[in-house]
């Protein structure tokens, strides 16, 4: 991992949307899965 940064020209939201959008258009089928974690008060 660098100690570098390279800013991006896009925001966190707008990669993670155009990267789900490659996915969805590269892959016909993928598997994904979603852990939630319940807190009890």
């Amino acid at each position: 991992m660098s100690i570098y940064k390279i800013p991006l020209p896009l925001n966190i939201l707008e990669a993670a949307r155009e990267r789900i959008t490659w996915t969805l258009n590269t892959y016909p089928a993928f598997v994904s899965h979603f852990l939630a974690a319940k807190t009890l008060v």
